[in-house]
């Protein structure tokens, strides 16, 4: 608990960087959007992974495993003939990345990582896009758990002509160690997010809920709603604000949080406006570099797995570091930040899509269709983008592929009669797997409620929490759900 004080004494030393505080050099993350390079008559290089828009890629190892991903490399404009791209691991770009992304990452082990085809790969005349190389990294011993560690992979364009623009000829595959923690995955891919109301609600509830024939945790990712953004008028500075009930879970992480983590599940802070001018649509770019890194030193103080950005409650106004009107521009200026400066932590947005005012609270609604931010699309620094209820919107025009878009959240804090209509039905389930959906959120599940459950194992109403737990195991998964039977009391 002392480590823990400390580092909170830390965080709210950093979250008195003045709004207005300059910034020496801005240094772009990796993925930028590929139509904006240069000029049209410019060739272009960039490296990617085969199966999401970025050149940084985290994944995790458990004890005696392996894990691979694929790449390939990009050019804007064809290929004027056949040739070879090389790729090799260069620890020396390590160091550059680091300091452009304010991380500190070690490398991993290089005698545990192997390339494809010693690194060689064809790029055919005619084609803007090589063939795939796959990159294969083994468990290594001796390095510590839950850390996560850098495989640095330097690209060599086919020939001179092609340009790279910084940083687009280094691809970085982060690796985090789990050691022996389970992994949380099913194998449909999709994820389940369990957004609690922690004012109420007690988060290891969510360990109580398991799928009998994988034997996996339903639920890959707790977010503990909410945190907040708020201004201090005295001082002009934007800063994080946890109320009580967010700072007991924090402070107690070993007895609320651990217990999910050490089951794979990822622990992410929700984070929002609080009738004040700060909000997530309102930094000016200096203050929303700070504010990153405020969060980021959070993060790292409790030992987060990410922040899911939700833009409520705010009540947006002029005035030095901020933006005004609020724009999406703004918004996403912040998430870009916050991606940038821990790329291995989940960055996720819930994208309300209205626009309502009554005075203190505000509904900006303007994390939908966010725009790229230095030329760097959305889907390549927001991790998932959810949907609002009842809504099913395509995201590809930000730059996401269905695989990091969650549609038709399902909202179990409305009451018994009422929570038909935030539920999705067999058509809806069919769609998300249709499409190819990556994650699927529940809100306000709380098994100590009247509306969880009629008293029977058979229940066949969708005014229950634990019916339609039941459709989401077996509609998503497959599989039928096993709840223990344990519940949790807020004991705070």
């Amino acid at each position: 608990m002392k480590r823990i004080n400390e580092l909170v004494r830390r965080v709210l030393g950093v979250c008195g960087v003045m709004c207005m505080m300059s910034c020496s050099e801005v240094v772009e993350i990796p993925g930028p959007d590929e139509s904006g390079f240069g000029t049209v008559a410019d060739t272009w290089g960039y490296v990617r992974n085969t199966e999401e828009p970025r050149s940084t890629t985290v994944v995790e190892i458990r004890s005696g495993q392996s894990v691979s991903t694929q790449v390939y490399f990009g050019m804007t404009r064809p290929s004027s003939r056949t040739s070879s791209v090389t790729f090799r691991i260069d620890d020396s770009a390590l160091a550059a990345y680091n300091l452009s992304h304010g991380t500190s990452y070690e490398a991993y082990p290089a005698g545990s990582v192997s390339l494809e085809s010693d690194g060689r790969i064809l790029m055919s005349g005619g084609s803007m896009r090589s063939s795939s190389m796959r990159i294969t990294v083994r468990w290594a011993e001796g390095l510590s758990e839950g850390k996560t560690y850098a495989v640095p992979v330097r690209v060599t364009p086919p020939d001179e002509s092609v340009r790279m623009n910084r940083g687009e000829d280094v691809y970085m595959l982060l690796v985090r160690n789990m050691g022996s923690i389970p992994d949380a995955s099913k194998a449909s891919g999709i994820k389940i997010l369990s957004c609690m109301e922690v004012n109420d609600t007690n988060p290891l509830n969510n360990l109580e809920f398991t799928l009998r024939n994988s034997g996996k945790m339903l639920f890959d990712i707790v977010v503990l709603f909410a945190a907040n953004m708020n201004y201090d008028a005295a001082t002009g500075k934007v800063y994080i604000h946890n109320n009580e009930n967010i700072q007991h879970l924090l402070d107690n992480r070993d007895k609320y949080l651990r217990p999910l983590q050490q089951r794979g599940i990822k622990v992410v802070l929700a984070m929002l406006g609080n009738h004040d001018r700060a909000g997530v649509s309102g930094l000016a770019d200096d203050t929303a570099r700070a504010f990153a890194l405020d969060l980021k030193h959070m993060c790292e103080a409790y030992e987060l797995d990410g922040i899911f950005w939700d833009d409520e409650y705010s009540k947006y106004a002029a005035g030095p570091g901020f933006v005004y009107p609020v724009s999406k521009q703004a918004a996403a200026r912040l998430i870009y930040e916050t991606k940038k400066a821990m790329p291995d932590k989940l960055n996720i947005v819930y994208m309300a899509c209205e626009l309502m005012s009554d005075g203190w609270n505000t509904k900006a609604g303007s994390l939908d269709n966010l725009p790229s931010v230095d030329g760097i699309a959305a889907g390549s620094y927001v991790d998932y983008a959810l949907n609002d209820y009842r809504r099913d919107d395509d995201q590809s025009g930000s730059g996401f592929s269905w695989s990091q878009v969650g549609i038709y959240p399902e909202e179990y804090a409305k009451g018994v009669y009422n929570m038909r209509q935030y539920t999705p039905g067999q058509n809806e389930y069919d769609e998300m797997k249709q499409k190819g959906c990556g994650i699927h959120m529940i809100f306000g599940m709380d098994p100590t409620r009247s509306t969880f459950r009629e008293g029977n194992d058979n229940v066949q109403s969708p005014d229950y929490q634990y019916w339609s737990l039941q459709n989401i195991a077996r509609e998503l998964f497959g599989d039928q759900l096993v709840w223990s039977g344990e519940t949790y009391s807020k004991d705070w």
